[in-house]
C-alpha cells in the first residue's frame, strides 16, 4: 500500500515564499517586465594608505524601488571583500549573502514594501575591499578595466529589481 509507505518516509523541503493562495499564483500572468534598468553608478575611492578600496553605489533612477537582488563578482587575486557601509539606502548584514567571498562572490538582496526613491547624488551605500595587489589594481584602474575586477554577477542570483508598480527592472552597472 503506497499511501501507508509513503507516511512511514522522512522528508525534508524548503519553500521560499508563500503558500497563501498558492492556486491563484498559478493562474497569474506573466511577469510584468518594464524596458527600464536600474543603473548603479560606481564611484571608486582608494585609500593607498590602509589599502582600501571603497565602491561608492547611486543610482540615477531609483524611483519607487521596492526591492532588487544582484550578485557581485571580484577578482579574488586583486582584493577580498572587508564590509560595507550605510548610505541613504537602510541595510544590514543580513542584506548580503557572504558565503562565497573567498570565491570572489557576494550577493545582496534588499526590499522595502514602500517603495523608496533617492535622487543621482545620493550614495546608496559602499561596498569596501581589501586590497591584496595594489600594483595589478592600479594598473587595471589606469587602463578603465574596472570590469575584469567588478562586475555584477548572476551565477547564484539573478540581477533584477521591482518597483512599486512590481515591474521587473533589469540591472545594470555603471563604472564612473
Amino acid at each position: 500500500d503506497f499511501s501507508k509507505k509513503a507516511k512511514e518516509v522522512n522528508f525534508t523541503a524548503v519553500k521560499i515564499g508563500s503558500f497563501r493562495h498558492a492556486d491563484q499564483e498559478c493562474k497569474k500572468s506573466p511577469t510584468i517586465r518594464s524596458n527600464s534598468e536600474l543603473i548603479f553608478n560606481c564611484n571608486m575611492e582608494l585609500d593607498n594608505r590602509n589599502l582600501l578600496l571603497k565602491l561608492n553605489i547611486s543610482a540615477p533612477d531609483f524611483n519607487s524601488i521596492e526591492a532588487f537582488q544582484t550578485g557581485w563578482k571580484f577578482d579574488e587575486s586583486v582584493m577580498q571583500y572587508f564590509g560595507w557601509e550605510a548610505g541613504k539606502l537602510p541595510l544590514q548584514d543580513s542584506n548580503f549573502g557572504l558565503s562565497q567571498k573567498k570565491n570572489g562572490r557576494i550577493t545582496q538582496l534588499w526590499l522595502d514594501e514602500e517603495g523608496l526613491t533617492y535622487s543621482s547624488n545620493d550614495k546608496l551605500f559602499t561596498l569596501i575591499f581589501k586590497v591584496r595587489n595594489l600594483q595589478r589594481l592600479e594598473k587595471l584602474l589606469k587602463g578603465n578595466d574596472y570590469s575584469s575586477f567588478i562586475e555584477l554577477d548572476e551565477s547564484i542570483t539573478s540581477s533584477k529589481a521591482y518597483n512599486r508598480n512590481i515591474e521587473e527592472i533589469g540591472i545594470v552597472l555603471n563604472h564612473r
